[in-house]
């Protein structure tokens, strides 16, 4: 009869090799690529290689980011003001950063291209976006910065997850952490696909789980009645300085998370009187039929593609456009 250590070593062993056939017969079938999902909105995972070809466009727009000195992906403005022209700044997140698709492509870019072609040399447009912002980050950079550019309108691109006041924190699987960062370098496939489902798993049964509960917690009427305090030092700070202050509500394809989001902020904008226009039926009507995959910025990515940036930029340009506003008395 064995010694009950061996015993123990050789059932360790057989289940670490089980375990490694198992990981390895996974990675070669999940290799076939019929698990990819592709025609799903709503994946639970991101096969390795479409998460790669999604990082290379960060990559590249990381790049241009570089060149500006608080890291937006826009050319650096020069600060003070300019008599004869109208700047308008974009304060945003990654949207406006330009995350999962060429930073030319986002909708600030495209709106300065609208507006230049509609009224020559009239506009000057100034993307502020950076990755992770929320409302109340804008606001501490505008009061930071905001003078020394002097904008005569701030269109503030609202996302869904803006509300959060920095206090929630979010419960999700860190697919870079061990022990998924150990089986994504000999499975990578297998990782993420493993990863994925137990958050899904953990996200269906356990309260707090998960981005969009987080992002739940965000619209409660404690957060709410906090996130109005934000809106108004915003709406002060452009009063004061008699500077147009406008919400363009930015959805993404998942419309009906998006709806019950604004449903809930437009009260505050509309009590406060802040100018705002709800982007969500416009884009609904116009991409109706559409998956919501096809309307990903890319297929790993779900922020808004390419042609929602472009909606978004000719809602803005009519805006500006259409109905005059902002310091002094001239017209746009």
């Amino acid at each position: 009869m064995a010694p009950p250590i061996r015993s123990i070593a050789l059932k360790v062993c057989l289940a670490l090799l089980a375990c490694l056939m198992f990981l390895g017969g996974q990675e070669a079938f999940l290799a076939t690529g019929v698990f990819d999902g592709l025609d799903k909105d709503r994946p639970v995972w991101i096969p390795p290689g479409l998460r790669a070809a999604d990082r290379r466009v960060t990559d590249e727009n990381r790049i241009l980011a570089a060149q500006n000195p608080f890291g937006f992906t826009d050319p650096a403005a020069k600060p003070g003001s300019h008599p004869g022209r109208t700047r308008v700044v974009v304060l945003g997140d990654s949207y406006v950063w330009g995350d999962g698709l060429a930073a030319a492509t986002t909708w600030p870019h495209l709106l300065r291209e609208r507006l230049e072609a509609a009224r020559p040399g009239r506009f000057e447009v100034l993307s502020w976006g950076l990755c992770g912002w929320a409302t109340v980050h804008q606001l501490v950079f505008l009061e930071k910065h905001g003078d020394d550019f002097k904008p005569d309108a701030v269109l503030v691109g609202f996302v869904s997850n803006d509300p959060d006041m920095l206090d929630r924190r979010q419960r999700r699987i860190d697919p870079n952490g061990p022990p998924w960062s150990w089986l994504a370098k000999p499975f990578p496939r297998g990782a993420a696909f493993l990863s994925g489902h137990v958050e899904a798993l953990l996200s269906r049964f356990l309260p707090g789980w998960g981005y969009e509960r987080w992002e739940d917690g965000l619209y409660t009427a404690e957060n709410l009645e906090r996130y109005d305090e934000t809106l108004a030092a915003l709406q002060a700070w452009c009063s004061a300085r008699r500077t147009r202050l406008v919400f363009l509500l930015t959805p993404n394809a998942d419309y009906g998370r998006n709806r019950r989001r604004f449903d809930a902020l437009l009260p505050l904008l509309r009590e406060r009187g802040i100018e705002h226009r709800d982007l969500l039926p416009p884009v609904s009507e116009r991409f109706a039929g559409r998956s919501e995959r096809s309307l990903w910025a890319n297929p790993a990515n779900p922020h808004p593609c390419p042609a929602m940036h472009a909606l978004f930029a000719e809602q803005a340009a009519d805006l500006l456009l259409s109905s005059p506003a902002g310091r002094g008395p001239r017209a746009y």
